[in-house]
Protein backbone atom coordinates (compact mmCIF):
# COMPACT_ATOMS: atom_id res chain seq x y z
CA UNK A 1 0.00 0.00 0.00
CA UNK A 2 1.48 3.29 -0.79
CA UNK A 3 1.93 4.80 2.48
CA UNK A 4 0.09 8.52 2.15
CA UNK A 5 -2.97 7.75 0.30
CA UNK A 6 -5.99 6.33 1.58
CA UNK A 7 -7.92 3.81 -0.84
CA UNK A 8 -10.77 6.72 -1.88
CA UNK A 9 -11.85 9.62 0.14
CA UNK A 10 -15.66 9.70 -0.83
CA UNK A 11 -18.13 12.64 -0.11
CA UNK A 12 -19.84 12.32 3.09
CA UNK A 13 -23.40 13.95 3.60
CA UNK A 14 -22.24 16.11 5.64
CA UNK A 15 -19.78 18.35 3.93
CA UNK A 16 -17.73 19.25 6.79
CA UNK A 17 -17.32 15.80 7.84
CA UNK A 18 -14.99 15.52 4.56
CA UNK A 19 -13.30 18.34 5.01
CA UNK A 20 -12.04 17.28 8.48
CA UNK A 21 -10.68 14.11 7.51
CA UNK A 22 -9.23 15.54 4.38
CA UNK A 23 -7.32 18.31 6.47
CA UNK A 24 -6.55 16.44 9.54
CA UNK A 25 -5.91 12.95 8.34
CA UNK A 26 -3.55 14.09 5.49
CA UNK A 27 -0.83 13.84 8.87
CA UNK A 28 -1.48 11.47 10.23
CA UNK A 29 -1.77 9.03 7.13
CA UNK A 30 1.68 10.44 5.73
CA UNK A 31 4.32 7.92 7.29
CA UNK A 32 1.24 4.98 7.41
CA UNK A 33 3.12 1.63 6.98
CA UNK A 34 0.89 -0.92 6.06
CA UNK A 35 2.39 -3.90 7.49
CA UNK A 36 6.09 -4.33 9.64
CA UNK A 37 9.41 -3.90 7.64
CA UNK A 38 12.20 -5.40 8.04
CA UNK A 39 14.60 -2.61 7.58
CA UNK A 40 18.15 -3.08 6.28
CA UNK A 41 18.78 1.01 6.24
CA UNK A 42 19.49 3.83 8.16
CA UNK A 43 17.14 6.29 8.53
CA UNK A 44 19.72 8.58 7.81
CA UNK A 45 20.50 7.04 4.60
CA UNK A 46 19.58 9.30 1.60
CA UNK A 47 17.41 7.78 -0.63
CA UNK A 48 17.17 7.93 -4.82
CA UNK A 49 13.95 7.42 -6.78
CA UNK A 50 11.97 8.06 -9.73
CA UNK A 51 10.55 11.70 -9.88
CA UNK A 52 6.79 12.53 -10.79
CA UNK A 53 4.16 14.94 -10.94
CA UNK A 54 0.72 12.88 -10.88
CA UNK A 55 -2.28 14.86 -11.62
CA UNK A 56 -5.79 12.77 -11.03
CA UNK A 57 -9.46 14.13 -10.42
CA UNK A 58 -12.10 12.27 -8.01
CA UNK A 59 -15.87 11.70 -8.91
CA UNK A 60 -18.71 10.66 -7.02
CA UNK A 61 -21.83 8.71 -8.39
CA UNK A 62 -23.61 8.52 -4.97
CA UNK A 63 -23.84 11.39 -3.17
CA UNK A 64 -26.66 12.64 -5.38
CA UNK A 65 -27.47 9.65 -7.64
CA UNK A 66 -28.40 10.26 -11.08
CA UNK A 67 -25.46 12.81 -11.29
CA UNK A 68 -21.89 13.44 -11.43
CA UNK A 69 -20.04 15.09 -8.66
CA UNK A 70 -16.65 16.21 -8.72
CA UNK A 71 -15.29 16.04 -5.54
CA UNK A 72 -11.36 16.39 -5.86
CA UNK A 73 -8.26 17.53 -7.94
CA UNK A 74 -5.46 16.04 -6.69
CA UNK A 75 -1.33 16.04 -7.47
CA UNK A 76 0.82 13.99 -5.97
CA UNK A 77 4.44 14.90 -6.59
CA UNK A 78 7.81 12.92 -5.48
CA UNK A 79 11.26 14.39 -5.59
CA UNK A 80 14.42 12.17 -6.52
CA UNK A 81 15.48 12.08 -2.95
CA UNK A 82 12.12 10.82 -2.01
CA UNK A 83 10.20 14.00 -0.50
CA UNK A 84 6.45 13.88 -1.67
CA UNK A 85 3.98 16.75 -1.94
CA UNK A 86 0.36 15.71 -1.97
CA UNK A 87 -1.40 19.24 -2.67
CA UNK A 88 -5.45 18.86 -3.36
CA UNK A 89 -8.57 20.94 -3.71
CA UNK A 90 -11.70 18.48 -1.90
CA UNK A 91 -15.44 18.99 -1.14
CA UNK A 92 -18.13 19.85 -3.50
CA UNK A 93 -16.17 21.42 -6.62
CA UNK A 94 -19.12 21.70 -8.41
CA UNK A 95 -21.09 23.85 -5.60
CA UNK A 96 -17.70 26.21 -4.95
CA UNK A 97 -16.84 24.41 -1.83
CA UNK A 98 -13.41 24.07 -1.28
CA UNK A 99 -10.71 22.91 1.03
CA UNK A 100 -7.26 23.51 -0.65
CA UNK A 101 -4.43 22.17 1.39
CA UNK A 102 -0.66 20.37 0.77
CA UNK A 103 0.65 17.86 2.89
CA UNK A 104 4.72 17.57 2.40
CA UNK A 105 6.66 14.62 3.97
CA UNK A 106 10.35 15.16 3.55
CA UNK A 107 13.29 12.85 3.91
CA UNK A 108 14.28 13.49 7.55
CA UNK A 109 10.88 12.02 7.98
CA UNK A 110 8.81 15.77 8.80
CA UNK A 111 5.97 16.38 7.88
CA UNK A 112 3.83 19.40 7.16
CA UNK A 113 0.18 20.05 6.39
CA UNK A 114 -0.15 23.38 4.80
CA UNK A 115 -3.32 25.25 3.92
CA UNK A 116 -1.59 28.55 1.55
CA UNK A 117 -5.26 30.36 1.16
CA UNK A 118 -4.78 31.00 5.38
CA UNK A 119 -1.25 31.26 5.30
CA UNK A 120 -0.56 28.41 8.26
CA UNK A 121 1.02 24.69 8.57
CA UNK A 122 0.66 22.49 11.11
CA UNK A 123 4.01 20.58 11.92
CA UNK A 124 2.96 17.31 12.97
CA UNK A 125 4.81 14.54 15.59
CA UNK A 126 7.80 12.93 13.42
CA UNK A 127 8.10 9.34 12.78
CA UNK A 128 10.02 7.18 14.63
CA UNK A 129 13.67 6.26 13.05
CA UNK A 130 12.53 2.75 12.24
CA UNK A 131 9.33 3.97 10.74
CA UNK A 132 11.06 6.70 8.64
CA UNK A 133 13.87 4.49 7.74
CA UNK A 134 10.89 1.33 6.99
CA UNK A 135 9.81 4.13 4.50
CA UNK A 136 12.80 4.44 2.49
CA UNK A 137 13.06 0.66 2.50
CA UNK A 138 9.68 0.45 0.85
CA UNK A 139 10.72 3.15 -1.79
CA UNK A 140 13.58 1.10 -2.67
CA UNK A 141 11.85 -2.16 -2.32
CA UNK A 142 8.15 -2.18 -2.96
CA UNK A 143 6.09 -4.97 -2.51
CA UNK A 144 6.26 -7.83 -5.40
CA UNK A 145 2.86 -6.63 -7.30
CA UNK A 146 1.98 -4.08 -5.17
CA UNK A 147 0.26 -6.41 -2.92
CA UNK A 148 0.54 -5.14 0.48
CA UNK A 149 -1.75 -7.66 2.56
CA UNK A 150 -3.51 -11.21 2.51
CA UNK A 151 -6.90 -9.20 2.11
CA UNK A 152 -5.88 -8.44 -1.41
CA UNK A 153 -5.75 -9.80 -4.73
CA UNK A 154 -4.68 -9.13 -7.93
CA UNK A 155 -6.99 -8.82 -10.84
CA UNK A 156 -5.65 -7.73 -13.82
CA UNK A 157 -2.15 -6.23 -15.20
CA UNK A 158 -2.61 -3.34 -17.96
CA UNK A 159 -0.90 0.22 -18.42
CA UNK A 160 -2.06 3.67 -17.82
CA UNK A 161 -0.14 6.97 -18.67
CA UNK A 162 2.68 4.72 -20.72
CA UNK A 163 3.23 2.91 -17.52
CA UNK A 164 2.88 -0.92 -16.50
CA UNK A 165 0.20 -1.04 -13.56
CA UNK A 166 -0.74 -4.04 -11.66
CA UNK A 167 -5.02 -3.74 -10.28
CA UNK A 168 -5.23 -4.79 -6.73
CA UNK A 169 -8.59 -5.95 -5.17
CA UNK A 170 -10.12 -6.34 -2.01
CA UNK A 171 -13.53 -6.00 -0.17
CA UNK A 172 -14.24 -4.11 2.90
CA UNK A 173 -17.85 -4.53 3.81
CA UNK A 174 -20.26 -4.38 1.01
CA UNK A 175 -18.07 -2.60 -0.53
CA UNK A 176 -15.07 -3.49 -3.38
CA UNK A 177 -11.88 -1.41 -3.89
CA UNK A 178 -9.93 -1.88 -6.71
CA UNK A 179 -6.59 0.27 -6.74
CA UNK A 180 -4.52 0.11 -10.05
CA UNK A 181 -1.08 0.97 -8.77
CA UNK A 182 2.36 1.37 -10.89
CA UNK A 183 5.66 -0.94 -9.52
CA UNK A 184 8.06 1.55 -11.60
CA UNK A 185 6.68 4.16 -9.83
CA UNK A 186 6.89 2.39 -6.02
CA UNK A 187 3.20 1.41 -6.11
CA UNK A 188 2.23 5.12 -6.57
CA UNK A 189 -1.88 4.77 -7.33
CA UNK A 190 -2.68 5.90 -11.21
CA UNK A 191 -6.59 4.96 -10.65
CA UNK A 192 -8.73 3.83 -7.65
CA UNK A 193 -12.81 2.36 -8.07
CA UNK A 194 -15.18 1.74 -5.40
CA UNK A 195 -17.98 -0.31 -5.84
CA UNK A 196 -21.03 -1.30 -3.65
CA UNK A 197 -22.44 -4.54 -3.31
CA UNK A 198 -26.26 -5.12 -4.76
CA UNK A 199 -29.02 -6.78 -3.87
CA UNK A 200 -28.77 -8.99 -6.80
CA UNK A 201 -25.07 -9.83 -6.16
CA UNK A 202 -23.60 -7.39 -8.25
CA UNK A 203 -21.46 -4.34 -7.71
CA UNK A 204 -22.59 -0.43 -8.80
CA UNK A 205 -19.78 2.29 -8.76
CA UNK A 206 -19.66 4.18 -5.97
CA UNK A 207 -16.55 6.33 -6.60
CA UNK A 208 -13.15 7.17 -8.43
CA UNK A 209 -10.07 8.47 -8.87
CA UNK A 210 -8.54 8.90 -12.29
CA UNK A 211 -5.07 9.69 -13.51
CA UNK A 212 -5.68 13.46 -15.61
CA UNK A 213 -1.40 13.24 -16.51
CA UNK A 214 1.80 11.66 -15.57
CA UNK A 215 4.98 13.75 -15.55
CA UNK A 216 8.24 11.99 -15.07
CA UNK A 217 11.04 14.38 -13.56
CA UNK A 218 11.62 16.85 -10.77
CA UNK A 219 8.46 18.33 -9.87
CA UNK A 220 7.76 22.05 -9.08
CA UNK A 221 10.07 23.14 -6.17
CA UNK A 222 6.93 25.33 -4.81
CA UNK A 223 5.00 22.11 -4.20
CA UNK A 224 7.36 21.70 -1.15
CA UNK A 225 7.92 25.34 -0.33
CA UNK A 226 6.99 26.48 3.04
CA UNK A 227 6.90 30.31 2.53
CA UNK A 228 8.11 32.67 5.09
CA UNK A 229 5.67 34.24 7.80
CA UNK A 230 3.15 31.35 7.48
CA UNK A 231 2.19 30.99 11.29
CA UNK A 232 1.97 27.46 13.16
CA UNK A 233 -0.89 26.19 14.04
CA UNK A 234 -2.91 23.02 16.03
CA UNK A 235 -5.11 21.13 13.21
CA UNK A 236 -8.24 22.44 14.85
CA UNK A 237 -6.71 25.95 14.85
CA UNK A 238 -6.02 25.12 10.87
CA UNK A 239 -9.37 23.24 10.40
CA UNK A 240 -11.15 26.66 11.64
CA UNK A 241 -9.33 28.86 9.75
CA UNK A 242 -10.41 26.88 6.59
CA UNK A 243 -14.19 26.98 7.47
CA UNK A 244 -13.89 30.37 8.00
CA UNK A 245 -11.72 31.03 4.68
CA UNK A 246 -14.91 29.08 2.80
CA UNK A 247 -18.16 30.15 5.21
CA UNK A 248 -18.50 26.59 6.10
CA UNK A 249 -20.47 25.89 9.26
CA UNK A 250 -18.63 24.05 12.14
CA UNK A 251 -20.54 21.17 13.43
CA UNK A 252 -20.09 18.89 16.14
CA UNK A 253 -19.13 16.20 14.31
CA UNK A 254 -16.51 18.39 12.91
CA UNK A 255 -15.08 19.40 16.53
CA UNK A 256 -15.09 16.16 17.53
CA UNK A 257 -12.79 14.82 14.13
CA UNK A 258 -10.51 18.23 15.27
CA UNK A 259 -10.35 17.00 18.74
CA UNK A 260 -8.97 13.75 17.69
CA UNK A 261 -6.04 15.30 15.21
CA UNK A 262 -5.30 17.46 18.39
CA UNK A 263 -5.04 14.46 20.14
CA UNK A 264 -2.94 13.14 17.72
CA UNK A 265 -0.43 16.13 17.38
CA UNK A 266 -0.01 16.83 21.10
CA UNK A 267 0.77 13.11 21.69
CA UNK A 268 3.86 11.70 23.70
CA UNK A 269 6.33 12.48 20.58
CA UNK A 270 5.08 15.83 20.34
CA UNK A 271 5.61 16.32 23.87
CA UNK A 272 9.51 15.07 23.29
CA UNK A 273 10.04 17.29 20.14
CA UNK A 274 10.03 20.29 19.30
CA UNK A 275 9.36 21.49 16.26
CA UNK A 276 12.26 22.27 14.11
CA UNK A 277 13.37 25.69 12.47
CA UNK A 278 11.37 26.20 8.87
CA UNK A 279 14.51 27.66 7.54
CA UNK A 280 15.92 24.41 5.97
CA UNK A 281 12.76 23.36 4.09
CA UNK A 282 13.62 24.44 0.91
CA UNK A 283 16.90 22.67 0.65
CA UNK A 284 15.86 19.21 1.97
Amino acid sequence: MNSRIAPIVKPAKKPGVLWTALILLAGATAFVIAQPLTVGYLASQELSVTPFTLKLEGYDYAIRPGTVTHFQTKTIARRSDGAVADAGVNGLLDRGFELDTRTVSLPNGDILSIADKVSAYVKWPRPSEEQIAARKERMRHPPANCVSFSAQSIVEFGTIMGHQVVAISWQPGDEKVTIWRAPDLGCEALQVRAEVLQPDGSYKLKAETKTVSLVIGEPDPSLFDLPSGYTSAKPSELLRKEFERIGAAWSEDVQRDADRADAQYLGPQAKVRQPASTSNLHSR
